[in-house]
């Protein structure tokens, strides 16, 4: 009898631990759950303001939209309106992502006003290939997206990385990762252009 006593005294001593554990664990992800969604909306403002510099201010949109995943599943796309100081639209801004060689991409990209342009991007999430895929971070292959037209892109092996066009050298040893991005950019900019223009944001209707 005083053996099931003391098992029963045990368990009920580790459930009480692990009751008291799976609670301070939910409060500090709790706690610390504000605070990394604090820090990523502060990273996600500094990026559209370097990719739109003429912006003083950036609004999230009260519209909605969606784009499918890869396995087809909607998935929510925020846009935010940029704005001068005479609160006159001078581009959007919004989060693109997709599969990468390694993982998921997840990318801010500017365009102008009329969403015809890209302004540029810049990388929020990639996992790829230190060295080679992870140069996607650099200057040399980002600044071939600064100006190019908002759609179409193509990938190419070789080329001039100073012409801004709509061909994108890709990165050397690094192609999967680079035409993950053109992939990236012309399925995002392709189905939220023609949500925009349906709902009079942009194009004749804007």
């Amino acid at each position: 009898m005083s053996k099931l006593r003391l098992i029963i005294q045990e368990s009920w001593l580790v459930m009480l631990a692990a009751f008291v554990s799976g609670l301070l664990m939910a409060a500090t992800d709790l706690g610390l759950a504000g605070r990394i969604e604090q820090n990523k909306q502060q990273r996600l403002k500094e990026l559209m303001a370097g990719l739109l510099p003429q912006a003083s201010s950036f609004t999230e949109l009260e519209s909605r939209f969606s784009l499918s995943d890869a396995k087809g599943r909607s998935q929510p796309v925020v846009v935010y309106r940029a704005a001068d100081s005479q609160a006159r639209c001078v581009g959007w801004a919004f989060v693109a992502q997709g599969q990468g060689f390694s993982d998921r991409i997840e990318l801010i990209v500017a365009v102008d006003a009329g969403f015809t342009r890209l302004a540029g991007f810049r990388v929020l999430t990639c996992s790829e290939t230190p060295g080679f895929g992870d140069k996607i971070r650099q200057p040399d292959f980002q600044r071939q997206f600064e100006g190019a037209p908002g759609g179409g892109l193509e990938l190419v092996r070789f080329g001039d990385r100073s012409k801004v066009d709509q061909q994108i050298v890709a990165i050397t040893g690094a192609t999967v990762t680079s035409n993950a991005v053109v992939e990236i950019l012309n399925k995002t900019l392709e189905g939220l252009r023609s949500q925009m223009m349906e709902k009079g944001l942009i194009g004749d209707a804007g």
